[in-house]
């Protein structure tokens, strides 16, 4: 089968869910083997964690552009369009390369169902296809994004990574990963290999104390973000919120160690990479309609805590447009931002179009639950969210609850401009 439109390409991706089957690394080793193991010929900068990976894979990929090197990265999930997990620099996969490589994949996925193997899984289909692209793109490192976890994820086949970078660990995916933070650093850290360097960002002692060991029984040489060193370095950092400036001590350090390497990045790069990082989602500012929005896919407690605390730092009130997917701790987000309650003077309350979200009842379950005394309004899906919400000029709108949220979110921007 030959894909024609993009369209088709997606709607076929989507459905891979209903049939796809994890084995563990196998179906990568197996569908990578017959595709010629182009994930062997790249330079991956590997990064793992619960929070902050897409912030650093972001900052990472800017500064090595002021290097002067190509970078691919692999990110999920996407905002608006499955393209922008597969990027060039800048440049967003084309539709004609998901076409052509996913038509690729899906050769060599049917040989191997043929065969009685299983047949793979959706972000193996498309951590394949970036594999292929970034070999094909002759890329000179690539910034590679796990999906959930670490040790069993998708990506973790990469023998030989330039350098392993585990952001800020929290509870998440608990279902799959565990439900203590040890148990799931443990996860995170399996990519972690041997003899290849590991930086680990600002964590809990207990989740440092997993990365320690792990990194002593293969002999890696283990490195830890040291506190102080942005400021320290009178370094700018165009991401909003103090904990980007942890991510970016992360990064900084994983900068380090490639210098170390011979890499030649020079400290203007480091500079001029950290000031231009954009990163869509992630306390994005936007203005539509006159009124002023914030986008942050806080999607767990412990980020969701951070936005509060933010929130419950300004001066002036906000509202905010929430929506959540049933299989997070919704519970935990709503209390995470109702740290800034005091600050908040509604929240307008939005299910998120395909996707299974909480419904009014469900929010209203939660907020009597949690006992919250934040007034707050049901709207039947988020454009009208956002239509209410520039009915109050002056106030700044908080989007916040899930990254699907902010695509929908982005979506409506982009069709009902100014």
């Amino acid at each position: 089968m030959e894909f024609t439109t993009y369209e088709e390409a997606v709607l076929w991706l989507e459905e891979v869910p209903l049939y796809g089957h994890k084995d563990g690394l196998n179906n990568m080793f197996r569908l990578m083997e017959r595709l010629g193991n182009p994930q062997e010929r790249l330079h991956v900068i590997h990064v793992a964690g619960t929070n902050g990976k897409g912030s650093c894979c972001a900052m990472l990929q800017r500064i090595l552009m002021k290097a002067g090197f190509t970078v691919g990265l692999y990110t999920s999930p996407h905002l608006m369009d499955y393209c922008a997990r597969i990027r060039g620099d800048d440049t967003l996969i084309a539709q004609e390369a998901v076409l052509r490589l996913l038509t690729k994949v899906k050769e060599v996925n049917d040989q191997l169902v043929e065969e009685g193997f299983p047949h793979a899984t959706f972000f193996e289909f498309l951590t394949a296809m970036a594999y292929l692209y970034f070999d094909a793109q002759m890329v000179d490192y690539v910034v590679l994004e796990t999906g959930v976890g670490g040790r069993l994820d998708s990506t973790n086949i990469i023998r030989r990574p330039v350098a392993c970078l585990i952001t800020s660990i929290s509870l998440d995916h608990v279902k799959t990963l565990g439900d203590t933070l040890p148990l799931i650093a443990g996860e995170k850290a399996g990519i972690i290999k041997p003899g290849r360097p590991v930086i680990a960002a600002k964590n809990p002692e207990e989740v440092l104390e997993v990365f320690r060991r792990r990194a002593e029984e293969l002999g890696s040489p283990y490195f830890e973000a040291r506190e102080g060193r942005f400021q320290e370095g009178g370094y700018e950092l165009s991401l909003e919120g103090d904990y980007q400036k942890e991510n970016a001590e992360a990064v900084l350090e994983v900068i380090a160690v490639l210098q170390k390497q011979g890499v030649a990045i020079p400290e203007e790069a480091v500079y001029n990479g950290l000031k231009e990082t954009i990163w869509p989602g992630r306390m994005q500012k936007i203005t539509w309609h006159g009124a002023s929005f914030i986008l942050e896919g806080a999607h767990n407690p412990d980020a969701a805590g951070i936005l509060g605390r933010w929130i419950a730092s300004r001066p002036q009130k906000v509202q905010v447009v929430f929506g959540a997917l049933r299989k997070k701790d919704a519970a935990g987000v709503l209390q995470g931002i109702a740290l800034g309650q005091a600050k908040i003077s509604r929240i307008l309350f939005t299910p998120i179009a395909g996707a299974d979200s909480l419904d009014a009842a469900d929010m209203q379950e939660l907020v009597d639950r949690l006992q919250l005394t934040i007034p707050w309004e049901a709207c039947p899906d988020a454009g009208t969210a956002l239509q209410d919400a520039v009915q109050c000029p002056g106030t700044v709108t908080i989007v916040a609850g899930s990254l699907y949220l902010i695509g929908e979110v982005l979506t409506c921007f982009h069709f009902q401009k100014n």
